[in-house]
């Protein structure tokens, strides 16, 4: 009997012992496996971004919309922000942490927690919902040198991500809209690329640059008076601001926390008012550096500020002298530390581009001066000349136009005047 014959035995083909014409095969359906898996990738982001915003698409990104009706009230507040914490808000909150690659909910506890959503909604609404202190938990370490060696990691509980995600949704829809457009990162459609394209687009002649980080004890030195405040300018809930103050002071508003997108929209609407402080002193000091207490006299100085933020990283560029730097920098400086409350602020030093380097955003940001040859210098000649010799060209012809013109008119009046004598 001829070996392989025998219907009972089983042979594995695989690429390494499968013949020479049908290997195009194997490699073709490896292919189409990365090409599916990364399909169901895009896939899942999709999904995410319209449960992120379900009744609407985004036609762009920049212009983000939401699925609610606010009311707005005479003073420029809005009410009853509570009623949008119902069970389909919590339903895609749900979705949106499931969809998480980095896995924030117990897969076992999915079950239980989707019949809970009726109940919680409830509870949000009567006003008897609380959260709850984080728990610590170890986790190995990716660097241990020994098996002993474990990281301590602050986990949230379910309930309270689901409830956090809520609220993130909906304070998104009210208080996104009047953030200005230097606040990048965190936000629908404007994350950190957004931020380097103004660096890159707008911040031309830029040379004297200053960077605050506020990330290590930020949501530590974090005054609850000032976001209390900061949310009393568009909210009039009490019971949603209850539900906020409750979460930070549970501990819960942190970046140790996974899935805790609610605490980088409450630092976003913290440091809103440093960026409105910030392009209120732009202006003052690029309109003193224009003009002078004589109207017709101006100043030869050019001054040029710029100011971009994405989540707790500052960066400030001025083209000018290095004392308005200096002013400037002393002026926000002083605004974190008594305005905000961010008394672990510390003074950052002021660089020049085009002698330092300066690392924002895990970015180096360097100005690049090119090296000028003499074919370059040679081919801008050639093209001055020819438009030299343009207009020369167009003013010749300009002339010869002129004088036809006025030819043509001295013509029609002579055959007029003779008209006129012939008549008499």
């Amino acid at each position: 009997m001829r070996k392989g014959s025998d219907h009972n035995t089983k042979r594995s083909l695989n690429r390494d012992n499968a013949p020479s014409r049908f290997k195009h095969l194997f490699l073709l359906s490896e292919e189409l496996e990365l090409l599916v898996e990364d399909w169901t990738q895009v896939e899942r982001k999709n999904r995410a971004r319209e449960l992120e915003f379900p009744r609407f698409k985004e036609a762009f990104p920049e212009e983000p919309r939401y699925p609610y009706d606010y009311i707005l009230l005479d003073n420029g507040k809005y009410a009853n922000v509570r009623s949008h914490l119902d069970e389909q808000a919590l339903e895609r909150a749900l979705e949106r942490l499931k969809l998480r690659e980095d896995k924030v909910l117990d897969e076992a506890a999915l079950p239980s927690l989707e019949k809970k959503l009726s109940k919680l909604s409830e509870r949000i609404q009567s006003g008897a919902y609380e959260f709850s202190e984080p728990n610590v938990i170890q986790v190995p370490s990716v660097l241990a040198l020994s098996d002993d060696d474990f990281l301590e990691e602050a986990v949230a509980e379910h309930e309270d991500l689901v409830v956090a995600e809520a609220l993130r949704e909906v304070l998104c829809g009210i208080f996104d809209p009047t953030f200005e457009e230097t606040s990048c990162g965190d936000r629908p459609g404007c994350g950190t690329h957004a931020c380097l394209f103004q660096i890159r687009h707008s911040w031309t002649g830029v040379y004297w640059v200053m960077r605050w980080n506020l990330s290590p004890h930020f949501f530590r030195d974090m005054k609850e008076s000032v976001l209390q405040s900061a949310l009393g300018t568009l909210i009039d809930d009490e019971l949603v601001a209850a539900m906020l103050l409750d979460y930070v002071r549970k501990g819960l508003c942190t970046d140790e926390i996974r899935g805790n997108g609610l605490a980088r929209l409450l630092r976003n609407i913290y440091l809103h008012q440093v960026d409105v402080e910030a392009r209120k002193l732009s202006e003052i000091y690029e309109k003193d550096a224009t003009t002078s207490s004589e109207p017709d006299e101006q100043k030869s100085e050019f001054v040029r500020i710029r100011y971009v933020r994405t989540g707790d990283e500052i960066l400030a560029g001025i083209a000018g002298h290095q004392d308005l730097a200096i002013g400037f920098r002393d002026d926000i400086n002083d605004f974190l530390t008594f305005n905000l409350g961010l008394e672990g602020c510390r003074l950052p030093e002021t660089h020049h581009l085009q002698s330092d380097s300066i690392m924002f955003n895990n970015i180096i940001l360097y100005t690049m001066v090119h090296n000028v040859e003499e074919q370059s210098w040679r081919r801008k000649a050639k093209e001055s000349s020819k438009r030299r010799l343009r207009s020369h060209r167009l003013l010749q012809s300009d002339r010869k136009f002129g004088v036809n013109t006025m030819l043509n008119t001295l013509v029609s009046d002579a055959k007029v005047f003779r008209l006129c004598e012939s008549s008499d």
